[in-house]
């Protein structure tokens, strides 16, 4: 089952490759919905997906969210990063497929 990636950026470009790198073992699919960034984020990103929105911010984080969780996201299971700060520690990576296999067993159960 396909695991995916919602990150919603503006101005990331700091954090931003940290931060998908410490996910990128565990999922298929990285998809980033950038909400008006004037700096790098955008090229950063591309160098990780070609799935790239724009979304015009709005003040509501709901709504940015579930554009990118529902109207993109192909995989059976989806999580968001609204921050771009590592989700996973480097030491845990090393646990990928473990961590992988936990989330797809929660379809199971």
């Amino acid at each position: 089952m396909p695991i995916s990636l919602c990150m919603l950026t503006k101005n990331e470009e700091k954090n931003l490759a940290k931060a998908i790198n410490s996910v990128k073992p565990v999922v298929d699919e990285i998809i980033v919905v950038d909400t008006g960034s004037t700096d790098k984020t955008k090229e950063i990103a591309k160098k990780f997906t070609s799935k790239i929105y724009n979304f015009g911010w709005n003040d509501n984080f709901a709504d940015a969210r579930n554009f990118d969780m529902s109207e993109i996201a192909k995989g059976a299971h989806s999580f968001a990063l609204a921050e771009s700060k590592p989700a996973i520690s480097e030491h845990a990576q090393e646990h990928a497929p473990p961590f992988r296999a936990a989330v797809l067993d929660i379809q199971k159960n």
